[in-house]
């Protein structure tokens, strides 16, 4: 190889490779667990079963052996809840839809009836293979129309929204990026994904402040390089994509074939993928997988569409062959699932865990400008990487607006040693001390590679919320814990810590542990020490009145 570069006619050599198809079977791995054939995330359960995605795209063929029932589209239908159009087939929907939730294997959607008439290939299983849809074609031009698509999905039950599809002849802050923002700040348990263009600059509708632009990367077994989206910032500066996932030669459902498979390379193949890790942290959340990694009820919960985001932004890891992280290539990274999913019984155990809150606007946890909410954690091993993310879905701006940013919310999170780390400052792929708050992004980020032992803590306050009271997600992983404080409705009459609970914590301080003539106090152990009203009681009392709740 030496002797032929250094020939002058030779201007570039390189070893002949062996090219190989990119497949929907390794895109399931990738971002589920980014090693070959392991799908622990699948084998635990989370297949996303129960849940429905909405998608708008070109037309599936559900006469596809990946989408193909013997019942009628409707609640018995085993892949599709509704078809808003009429029947037909192309490629590009099917494939993505493929991509998204495709299921010719059976797994745990159940079996395939009637079966194809060959053996399924597993390129026809995709990332939420348990999941079901709802389908329409895209919208028309205008707000009201596409808010409407969006707004009819979520009434026939989508939560999760997977959309190729965009309009690269604007840059510009448009009616649609107004109604994609407008229907998540509207409805706060709706998460969008957006492929971002395949032109060379982030276009529309992707811009939009709410949704997740997805760019694509390669397939395994080169995952760590960039396929192709375009780059950002947005027109007013904003950070897009927000993450990538693979989107090269990757092979999913033809149409009006049967049940064969087509290669296809683009952002259209990346957003469904991104889309499908979604609905398994929705799958999640909604049978009460959080926190102990077990289905448990009794902890089901709607997730907010920013905690989602906050979810699927934290998972993501660094594209190592690309240069700048974040960057306006890959935004945070190809999105790997079980970075932020905690599963119980896994061998060997899992040490990385993730603690998350979820705050909606109508919550007493929202904030209006000025105000501020304080949480801790107590970080284990210095081994594992801390990444905490703030995701807050805006109130849209006018169309047209040349800065679109309305709400403000900043993220600062303080070391043991009270050194502390404001949002999306990093250098060198990493948050460094110093720096200004970011004041037009509502997705922010810490990330401290190797994090002291102790307790740290995060705080989320707002410096403009201009149309409130903003609610907010945050999660945080790494190998730690939740450090928790009482209920700090201390006398236990329903108004969250006024100055009644004030007077009931002064009251028991100075008389004993309840208050005179009533039998309501809180247990005063208010740290959860076990250690009965000691001076860490007044402590964690006096830090909470001063700084706000620790949840």
């Amino acid at each position: 190889m030496g002797l032929l570069a250094s020939l002058p006619e030779v201007l570039f050599a390189e070893p002949m490779p062996e090219f190989t198809l990119r497949s929907t079977r390794d895109s399931r791995w990738v971002v589920t667990t980014n090693q070959p054939d392991n799908f622990a995330v699948y084998t635990a359960g989370l297949t996303g079963v129960g849940q429905i995605c909405g998608i708008i795209d070109s037309a599936m063929d559900t006469n596809h052996c990946a989408f193909l029932d013997n019942q009628p589209i409707g609640p018995t239908h085993r892949k599709i809840q509704a078809y808003n159009a009429p029947l037909n087939a192309s490629l590009h929907g099917s494939h993505t839809s493929s991509i998204l939730l495709a299921n010719a294997i059976g797994g745990d959607a159940g079996p395939i009836d009637p079966p194809p008439t060959t053996d399924p290939n597993p390129d026809l299983q995709g990332v939420a293979y348990g999941a079901r849809a709802v389908y329409n074609g895209y919208p028309s031009f205008g707000e009201s129309s596409v808010y409407g698509r969006f707004e009819l999905h979520r009434t026939q039950g989508a939560f999760v929204h997977s959309n190729s599809w965009g309009n690269d002849a604007t840059r510009a802050y448009d009616s649609t990026c107004r109604a994609l923002d407008n229907f998540m700040w509207t409805n706060e348990d709706q998460f969008l994904a957006f492929s971002a263009s395949n032109s060379s600059l982030i276009t529309n509708p992707e811009n939009a402040k709410n949704v997740l632009a997805v760019g694509a990367s390669r397939n395994a077994p080169v995952q760590n390089e960039f396929c192709q989206g375009g780059a950002g910032p947005t027109l007013d500066g904003r950070r897009k994509p927000d993450v990538l996932a693979p989107g090269c030669s990757i092979n999913a459902a033809g149409a009006s074939t049967g049940c064969s498979t087509v290669s296809l390379t683009g952002t259209s193949m990346a957003c469904p993928a991104a889309a499908g890790v979604a609905t398994l942290m929705r799958q999640y959340f909604t049978q009460g997988w959080y926190p102990t990694g077990a289905p448990n009820s009794s902890n089901a919960f709607v997730p907010s569409g920013a905690l989602l985001k906050a979810m699927v932004v934290n998972s993501a890891t660094d594209l190592t062959a690309v240069a700048q992280f974040p960057g306006p290539r890959e935004g945070w990274g190809r999105v790997l699932a079980d970075n932020a999913l905690y599963l119980a019984n896994r061998t060997p155990a899992e040490t990385r865990r993730v603690v998350v809150w979820d705050a909606r606007s109508t919550s007493d946890r929202s904030i209006n400008t000025g105000q501020s909410r304080t949480y801790r954690i107590n970080v284990l091993d210095a081994g594992e990487p801390l990444k905490i993310t703030l995701a807050y879905t805006d109130a849209p701006a006018l169309t047209g607006a040349s800065n679109p940013v309305v709400n403000n919310l900043n993220l600062v999170v303080t070391a043991p040693d009270t050194s502390s780390y404001v949002g999306n400052y990093l250098v060198g792929g990493a948050s460094v001390t110093g720096g200004s708050a970011d004041a037009i992004n509502n997705l922010e980020q810490v990330l401290i590679p190797a994090p002291s032992l102790g307790i740290w803590t995060i705080t989320v306050s707002g410096a403009a919320v201009n149309v409130g009271p903003q609610g907010f997600a945050v999660v945080a992983t790494g190998n730690l814990f939740e450090v928790t404080c009482n209920d700090i409705d201390f006398n236990n009459d329903g108004v969250y810590f006024d100055v009644t609970d004030v007077d009931a914590f002064f009251s028991v301080y100075v008389e004993g542990p309840c208050i005179p003539d009533t039998s309501t106090c809180d247990s005063i152990d208010f740290n959860n020490d076990s250690l009965f009203f000691d001076p860490a009681d007044i402590d964690a009392f006096l830090r909470v009145y001063s700084e706000g709740p620790c949840e």
